[in-house]
């Protein structure tokens, strides 16, 4: 699965990963910067 990521990717796979697997906050923070454009991602694809 991994070898398919770009490096921005890989980086966003382990910040998954340490928000879940260690409860990291500043894991979850960065990831919580993407959810404006995932909402207008899935609004758009919807029509």
């Amino acid at each position: 699965m991994t070898s398919n990521l770009t490096d921005k990717g890989l980086r966003d796979l382990k910040l998954i990963k340490r928000a879940l697997d260690q409860g990291d906050t500043t894991a979850y923070n960065e990831l919580m910067k993407y959810t404006e454009i995932l909402y207008i991602l899935c609004y758009l694809k919807s029509w």
